[in-house]
């Protein structure tokens, strides 16, 4: 066996996961393949496809995890020590961070679909979108129409789509994104 290979018998889903992850967080998801993958971990091709059979497979399973953690983060402020306004604020500021800071991983979340498996990232997608609807719906001091939930969602969305790509990190807009935030919840009112 040649010696670039060594690496094969110890790679596992969630090594491969966490390259992919990383290279989806410099790289636009399009762009990577499974050949760059194995060429990163040193390792033949075929050592990942014992894992994921396709490029879809993997990129699913990074969705599947990403959402699961906008959904935790949605939750823990939910549910954390501060006042409703405050928490509904550090909610919409942790939205826009999290989709700018990881700009490629966010769009594969909104933008990755295959005839194989639209069905159940939508589902999953609409899991994490009424997750944060709840979270806004309970915060809210006075009753808000959940169509004002979601144009306050599609607003963040703009928000990052616009400035994705075009800053090094959130650091670089937290401002411009604060004072958005409190414009979103304005309009929630």
């Amino acid at each position: 066996m040649p010696t670039h290979h060594f690496h094969d018998q110890y790679i596992s889903a969630d090594k491969i996961v966490a390259v992919v992850k990383e290279l989806v967080t410099d790289n636009a998801y399009h762009n990577i393949t499974l050949e760059e993958i194995a060429m990163k971990m040193r390792c033949q091709v075929k050592a990942l496809t014992v894992h994921f059979n396709h490029m879809d497979a993997l990129l699913y399973r990074i969705i599947e995890e990403d959402f699961n953690v906008l959904t935790q983060m949605i939750v823990t402020i939910q549910y954390g020590d501060d006042n409703k306004i405050d928490k509904l604020n550090q909610l919409l500021v942790s939205f826009m961070e999290f989709g700018i800071n990881l700009h490629h991983r966010y769009d594969l979340l909104f933008a990755f679909y295959t005839s194989n498996d639209k069905h159940s990232i939508t589902e999953i997608a609409q899991k994490t979108y009424y997750r944060f609807e709840y979270a806004v719906l309970q915060l809210k001091e006075q009753q808000t129409e959940e169509s004002l939930v979601y144009s306050a969602f599609i607003a963040l969305h703009g928000f990052i789509q616009h400035h994705k790509g075009y800053v090094k990190d959130f650091e670089e807009i937290r401002s411009y994104a604060e004072a958005h935030a409190w414009f979103v919840l304005k309009g929630l009112s």
